[in-house]
């Protein structure tokens, strides 16, 4: 009933929400089972996922993601976008619960190969400390803290880095100026600068997959300095 209640107001939905935004055509339209519409650019699809930009706060760009067994349908009107079926354990696969952490990340425990940076994770640790620019303010801010930051991740099939987000921060713990936010950014903006990663196997064929990335980092001097972080117990005793 809901669903054909939604196809009669596809085509007037469509009509109102495509505008474009920085030279981008958001044309594309996401219905979630919570009630929500989201108007969008619809850039990759496969079995278990569907890959969008849309607008944020003033009018900036942001991509994101959304399981495709938490749509009730979407409208694709961005060309070069292929539709596959949707996978048969999509709700399985793409909400894991149980979790491994091996090599800097932590993954889903059903993945046969988790994916992994060229070179091993302390050459991404080096990367970071050699191109995050901490500020005077940083180090006022910081002092002596050590912080633990878990960022995720989306590694496409190819290895590319689709996108990346702060998942969990302890700097409100430290009750910390909110400018404290920046170095965490910019930490996650050079990240998404590092290059491509080894993409993750699951039943010998390469996937998009979410992982996390735990850092634990302090400011010293003018530049910060980076260790692994153990971050399994809490994403252990939660539902992501």
């Amino acid at each position: 009933m809901i669903f054909n209640s939604v196809k009669k107001i596809l085509p007037l939905i469509f009509l109102l929400t495509c505008f474009a935004v920085d030279g981008q055509n958001l044309c594309d339209t996401l219905f979630t089972l919570k009630g929500d519409t989201i108007t969008c650019k619809i850039t990759f699809v496969n079995e278990y996922n569907v890959f969008y930009s849309y607008k944020h706060k003033r009018n900036a760009i942001k991509d994101s993601f959304i399981p495709r067994s938490q749509l009730i349908a979407f409208r694709l009107h961005s060309p070069g976008v292929s539709v596959p079926a949707l996978g048969e354990n999509a709700q399985e696969v793409s909400t894991p619960v149980n979790y491994s952490e091996n090599n800097g990340i932590i993954y889903s425990s059903n993945v046969e190969r988790p994916p992994s940076y060229p070179g091993g994770i302390n050459i991404l640790y080096n990367f970071l400390e050699n191109s995050v620019a901490v500020t005077n303010r940083d180090v006022q801010i910081y002092g002596d803290k050590v912080v633990t930051v878990a960022y995720e991740l989306v590694i496409l099939s190819n290895g590319k880095l689709y996108g990346a987000s702060i998942k969990e921060s302890c700097i409100q713990d430290f009750d910390l100026d909110l400018q404290a936010e920046r170095l965490e950014k910019e930490i996650m903006r050079q990240i998404c600068l590092a290059g491509s990663w080894q993409p993750g196997i699951i039943n010998g064929e390469k996937i998009n997959m979410n992982i996390y990335l735990p850092l634990k980092f302090k400011v010293d001097k003018n530049k910060i300095i980076i260790s692994p972080s153990e971050y399994l117990y809490i994403f252990k005793h939660r539902k992501l």
